[in-house]
């Protein structure tokens, strides 16, 4: 076995057929990712191989996150596959255990996985992230004002909409050249980008991914940013732009003015958690980087008083005397969100209780 390590130029092409022969990329034209598996951004990725050829592979996009002024890096990784006939023999779970032990050594905080399957599930990936959904169909809405208009974007026209995006509470820390800096398989999920202009000047946008769910189909958003109100006024021409009947709008936890406007409307809305699975990588160097963040919730005394400790798959959370001790994908639950996750009682608990969860992210344009 040669790896885990980087990829080498020369097996870009060899890569690309594994990739293929594994997910069965078929609309991608096969000089498109051989293209896109040169990009720069492709450079954090990890490969096995045996007699000269790639037969397992790991992707990871590093980027930092802004959480409200701190920054934070995040690690998102996906198309973690083996070859058919090489299979069953620990490859997949190596190439992971090294990726999160590289991620470790690199200062990166928190890991979000485009996947959930049992080899994600033994290493302390879970479903973490609340958004609240709510299902809108065109009769919610009388015709849409007519100083907003809407308009397909591509993602060449990111500078436009940036200002948009930068100024949300918690955002992804994109480049100025993001089109060049995506994965390629990034238009697998089919994303359309919609502009939502007023005098011309766009005032929100809606990333929207079609999906097919049972018995219905429409569209979801993979990411918005901006008005809200302009968002949900616009949503009459978002129904005639994209032929939808259907457009699942993923509220997320701390945003309390889309929150606010759905309940205006009376359009009931039911928990989610963010799609894919979220890992923590390093609990007390992620409350250390969120410091000032944690200052504006927490008193003084408690800011004082409270520690994070994580050794091994084992974190712990403590003020005073009082303590609680959690596995890592307990310990994801609580910071990133989930109903059902585990706290603590009494002064510990009310201090969690202001911190946690964290402000949830979408992976939107950073969707690996």
């Amino acid at each position: 076995m040669d790896g885990p390590r980087p990829v080498r130029p020369e097996e870009i092409e060899d890569l690309t057929d594994l990739l293929d022969a594994i997910f069965g990329f078929d609309y991608y034209k096969r000089e498109y990712m051989i293209a896109g598996l040169r990009r720069p951004v492709m450079e954090t990725g990890r490969v096995i191989a045996e007699g000269g050829k790639p037969i397992s592979y790991i992707f990871s996009h590093d980027a930092e996150l802004s959480m409200y002024g701190c920054t934070v890096r995040v690690a998102s990784i996906g198309c973690v596959g083996t070859r058919e006939d090489r299979r069953k023999k620990g490859y997949a779970g190596a190439i992971l255990t090294h990726h999160i032990e590289r991620m470790e050594a690199a200062g990166v905080r928190l890991m979000i996985v485009s996947g959930d399957r049992n080899l994600y599930r033994r290493n302390h990936c879970v479903h973490a992230g609340v958004a609240y959904e709510a299902k809108l169909t065109p009769g919610l809405f009388a015709a849409p004002p007519t100083g907003l208009s809407v308009r397909r974007a591509g993602i060449e026209e990111w500078s436009l909409l940036a200002p948009l995006y930068q100024a949300e509470a918690a955002h992804f820390v994109r480049p100025a050249d993001l089109e060049g800096n995506l994965c390629f398989w990034w238009d697998c999920c089919k994303f359309e980008i919609y502009a939502i202009e007023h005098g011309g000047r766009p005032v929100a946008y809606a990333v929207l991914g079609g999906y097919r769910w049972r018995d219905e189909r429409g569209h979801w958003t993979a990411e918005y940013a901006g008005s809200r109100a302009a968002l949900l006024e616009a949503m009459p021409r978002l129904f005639e732009a994209t032929g939808s009947s259907l457009i699942s709008v993923q509220a997320l936890a701390q945003d309390v003015e889309l929150r606010y406007r759905l309940a205006e409307m009376g359009v009931g809305t039911e928990w989610r958690t963010i799609s894919g699975t979220k890992r923590l990588i390093n609990l007390p160097g992620l409350m250390e980087d969120l410091r000032d963040y944690l200052a504006a919730q927490l008193t003084e005394r408690d800011l004082a008083g409270l520690s994070f400790a994580q050794e091994g798959e084992r974190c712990t959370f403590a003020l005073g005397r009082e303590r609680l001790d959690l596995d890592l994908s307990e310990a994801c639950r609580l910071v990133c969100g989930h109903p059902n996750a585990r706290t603590a009682e009494g002064a510990l608990g009310r201090a969690l209780g202001a911190i946690f969860p964290l402000p949830t992210i979408q992976a939107g344009l950073n969707y690996v």
